[in-house]
């Protein structure tokens, strides 16, 4: 339609119709956007902000699975994918972990337990602090007297212990 008014005598015809156009695309994307901003965006952000910790764990959760099925489904990459840590950070409780994968069995690797999360709880015979965890005050003491009995059998004592 624009084409028929080329002849410069229809110039000023054919900008009339490209701003007349242009007006009514950018009233109509105004109109839409504020439509889907009142019907579907202001309700959900709205719930959102009333929601608990624990229901926001749970959303960003399902938030990532839904991209991850998406991506898994279109022609996208899957960039998303795989199992998924939550975790919650807030000034009153600091960061949390609300789901963490876990890469091997507890049952299939007893020493795990043992080693690796009783340096965490007792600290460690590298000269570093001795940890104390108020989830395990009695780790924490036996773990004091061994400090304190390695010390003493370091200053020649003699003794020795098993």
């Amino acid at each position: 339609m624009l084409d028929r008014y080329g002849s410069p005598k229809h110039k000023n015809k054919k900008d009339a119709v490209a701003a007349a156009a242009k007006a009514s695309i950018n009233k109509l994307t105004d109109e839409l956007t504020s439509m889907m901003e009142l019907n579907f965006s202001n309700p959900i952000i709205r719930m959102v902000s009333l929601l608990p910790k624990d229901e926001l764990a749970n959303l960003a959760e399902s938030l990532v699975a839904l991209t991850s099925l998406k991506r898994r489904v279109s022609n996208e990459l899957e960039t998303v994918g795989g199992a998924i840590d939550v975790a919650l950070i807030s000034k009153s409780d600091g960061f949390v972990w609300i789901k963490r994968k876990q890469y091997f069995s507890s049952e299939l690797n007893p020493q795990f337990d043992k080693f690796y999360l009783d340096s965490c709880y007792l600290g460690d015979t590298y000269g570093r602090e001795l940890r104390t965890k108020t989830d395990k005050p009695e780790r924490a003491a036996e773990a004091s007297a061994a400090k304190g009995s390695r010390k003493a059998n370091s200053r020649g004592t003699g003794e020795s212990s098993a």
